[in-house]
């Protein structure tokens, strides 16, 4: 029971880690432009911070810091890593709720 419950903890981790680099890789794409602020990259902006930055952007209005400073900590990795799975388990515990 236990090993399922982690494999498909596991599974939807990645599958938000694969979301969030999908929306950073876009929002990079939607910002190199020569626009002053192009309203799709402010958008994919405030959903990769405020959406996919959920919960640790309520502990923390600067997380994730690296959108906004020019060069990516040390300690990103591990803090993307620690919200991912705190989102995995709360759509986990969410969707086990609805099954019941």
């Amino acid at each position: 029971m236990i090993k399922i419950v982690g494999i498909k903890l596991l599974k939807t981790m990645l599958i938000l880690i694969g979301i969030e680099v999908f929306v950073f890789v876009l929002m990079i794409i939607f910002l190199m432009s020569d626009e002053p602020t192009n309203p799709i990259g402010r958008f994919l902006y405030l959903s990769l911070k405020y959406v996919l930055g959920f919960p640790l952007v309520l502990i923390n209005e600067e997380y994730p810091f690296f959108l906004s400073s020019k060069n990516m900590p040390g300690q990103m990795i591990p803090l993307v890593l620690f919200n991912n799975l705190i989102q995995a388990v709360l759509i986990f515990g969410v969707r086990n709720m609805f099954k019941k």
